[in-house]
């Protein structure tokens, strides 16, 4: 079936799925390391804790704030079917000791993004942690995926919403908005990481509100880390734990302040 010929219906964000991208014609494209991250060869991770990429258990962490985080990990490591895992817990401190902070750059945790308007309805935009900055322009968007949820659609959908909200926010202090945004995104399924780069248009987001399908494609490019061990097993096993740890440092470089040339 033809995009266009496609249900647009209203619903939250957290509730879109494969054929709600499909709808408005986007489609994930899962890339190589290579290609994902422009690079070669993944760069060691500069983290301030180093020991947490070869302390395999924290029992025999050397300091508090690495077994703190080891702690977390676990715990983040147990699925929850409802209500708040520890997810969100585990990476904010993860992603400090990775200097995923600059001056001015904080991290929000369900922070409700200005809502993403379907069909003249406003759909709640709520981002389980955020990297924001100035009048919390949100610079990374990081979302849990829960139980059946689809794995890509609710960031996707959070992202378009986000664009909007970017533009009124950059507006609101005096710099032109671009027409289109590269907004970062990264999923979690327990502590099992996806990337994402995904491209935010003033036609697709206008297509959204209205429900309609747009001309052009949306192509979101994705990467999900070679890990020597089970996915499923996520940042436990040290192999696992040291490419996805590089995998966040390469994928530093994506996140930047569009307003200005302050980034990471």
């Amino acid at each position: 079936m033809a995009p266009s010929q496609l249900i647009h219906t209203a619903k939250p964000c957290n509730q879109w799925t494969t054929n709600d991208l499909a709808a408005y014609n986007i489609t994930v494209d899962h890339q190589d390391v290579a290609t994902f991250f422009e690079t070669t060869t993944l760069p060691e991770p500069t983290i301030d804790l180093p020991d947490v990429p070869t302390t395999a258990d924290r029992s025999n962490a050397p300091f508090v704030d690495t077994a703190a985080i080891l702690k977390l990990l676990d715990l983040a490591m147990v699925p929850v079917s409802s209500g708040r895992s520890a997810v969100g817990d585990f990476l904010v401190p993860l992603l400090r000791a990775l200097n995923y902070l600059r001056m001015g750059w904080i991290f929000r945790t369900k922070y409700n993004f200005s809502p993403l308007v379907m069909r003249g309805k406003e759909k709640r935009a709520q981002v389980d942690v955020s990297l924001v900055y100035e009048r919390n322009i949100a610079l990374l968007l990081i979302q849990e995926v829960k139980g059946g949820q689809d794995p890509h659609a609710p960031l996707i959908a959070k992202a378009i919403a986000v664009f909007t909200h970017n533009r009124r926010r950059m507006e609101a202090i005096g710099l032109p908005p671009p027409p289109s945004m590269v907004i970062p995104g990264i999923t979690l399924k327990g502590t099992t990481p996806t990337f994402y780069k995904i491209e935010v248009s003033m036609e697709l987001a206008t297509a959204v509100r209205e429900g309609v399908c747009p001309e052009l494609l949306t192509i979101v490019y994705a990467h999900v880390p070679d890990v020597p061990g089970p996915l499923s097993e996520g940042m436990r096993p040290l192999g696992n734990r040291r490419v996805i740890l590089s995998c966040f440092e390469a994928f530093k470089k994506f996140i930047k302040y569009q307003g200005s040339s302050l980034h990471l």
